[in-house]
């Protein structure tokens, strides 16, 4: 293991670029990749969060391209993890000519046709979006030698097998390909077999200490949801508590409920600039504030060892997002708490999940917060009103309402969520 950068083979415009970023340890993923990616070797790299995997294969892939005049195209699951993979690109980017490009669904086509006409060095894309450009013939993948598919099993998990696959096979037949994942299941495996020329693996398969996590859901009809929330963070009182939504407008929208009612929380969601986010994780890793409510692929990257709750206030469909969420807490040998909240629509996941971590969780009782609940529920709504006009505006980035978090439906309930899919 590798005490500095020094040692990896970088050139010295992208160790000074990376000295002024901060680093200065290597992580075991950037030691073990960086010179595998050099080397021009096919690997598999398992990778868990605040792993640094983005500068393991960003670094040297940058190096290989300014050097060798080559092609790279990045391959990801998201939109949001797009973005921020384009943005660390061209942060390491600072000192050399790169020209990176990032594509993704529900942006402009035209204005991603005009970029990749300028004959990136780089592409970052989601796979749905780039076979788009395929079909239409604006985009051209037959010099791309460079490789890298990011969080390949959510990617599986996400339906894009066959849009990679097709993807690759327009690629050069003789490239490096890289591949990420936390896990290493059939589709992983059958995907490196097929398609790479080694599936020699670095780094490690996330573990998750299931024993040291106490697991407890709650059922609870939609519009009680954040209340129930308010109620579970009173009498837990955590140290530092993680809460997952699974659309960005709720993050906000949970947030500035919670604050109202004295709670010390912050949101974090793709949506939001670089230095707000860096802003908002320097305050939540100093414990200047106790509780971030955030989405999935904003909390990617997150790596602090003293979490003490994880809060799933959404539930999500694959039960190895949720473990990707609860193993956040009980780490360095602590003990953690995760709590699901569920709508009776969704119990269906509860049992997918039991089924993978192979053991039951406990329903936890919500008659226990009953009188409680039901005088912040009516105090709440009397109180607001006008919820439904700026909550609505509020989610949609317009002006934002002083003092309320959500927007009202029918006689003035809050209505946290909506479609649960939209992230």
């Amino acid at each position: 293991m590798n005490e500095n950068f020094d040692n990896l083979g970088l050139i010295p415009e992208l160790l000074q670029t990376i000295k002024e970023i901060g680093y200065t340890i290597p992580t075991q993923i950037q030691n073990d990749a960086i010179p595998l990616v050099l080397q021009k070797q096919d690997f598999i790299g398992l990778a868990k969060t605040g792993s640094g995997k983005t500068a393991a294969f960003a670094l040297p892939m940058i190096q290989r391209i300014i050097q060798e005049r080559i092609k790279g195209l990045v391959l990801v699951p998201t939109r949001e993890l797009a973005l921020q993979v384009w943005e660390e690109t061209v942060k390491f980017s600072k000192r050399v000519k790169i020209n990176a490009v990032v594509v993704y669904g529900g942006a402009s086509m035209d204005q991603q046709v005009f970029k990749l006409q300028q004959n990136p060095d780089i592409i970052i894309a989601t796979p749905g979006r780039l076979l788009d450009h395929m079909r239409r013939r604006t985009v051209n993948l037959s010099q791309t030698a460079i490789v890298v598919l990011d969080e390949a099993d959510r990617m599986f998990d996400m339906g894009f097998r066959d849009d990679i696959y097709q993807i690759l096979s327009q690629t050069r037949r003789e490239r490096q390909t890289m591949l990420f994942s936390a896990t290493m299941n059939d589709e992983v495996i059958r995907l490196a077999k097929r398609y790479m020329k080694s599936t020699q693996k670095i780094g490690e398969e996330t573990h998750i200490p299931l024993d040291k996590i106490k697991q407890i859901y709650y059922e609870v009809e939609r519009e009680f949801k954040p209340h129930l929330l308010l109620r579970i963070l009173q009498t837990e009182n955590p140290s530092l508590a993680m809460i997952f939504c699974n659309r960005r407008e709720d993050t906000e929208r949970i947030t500035e409920y919670l604050n109202k009612y004295g709670m010390n929380a912050v949101c974090l969601h793709a949506g939001m600039r670089q230095n707000k986010r860096q802003n908002v994780m320097e305050d939540f890793k100093q414990s200047k504030v106790n509780i971030l409510v955030a989405t999935d692929v904003a909390a990617r990257g997150i790596d602090i060892k003293n979490v003490s709750h994880i809060i799933n206030y959404d539930i999500h469909e694959n039960p190895d997002n949720y473990l990707h969420r609860i193993g956040r807490t009980a780490r360095a040998g602590e003990t953690g708490k995760a709590i699901t909240i569920i709508e009776p629509a969704e119990y269906r996941y509860i049992t997918e999940i039991e089924y993978v971590i192979k053991r039951t969780m406990r329903k936890g009782n919500v008659d226990e917060f009953g009188p409680l609940l039901e005088v912040r529920f009516e105090r709440h709504y009397q109180q607001n009103r006008s919820f439904q006009r700026q909550g609505q505006r509020y989610g949609q980035g317009g002006h934002r309402p002083s003092g309320h978090g959500g927007q009202s439906h029918g006689g003035g309930r809050p209505r946290f969520g909506g479609n649960r899919n939209r992230r």
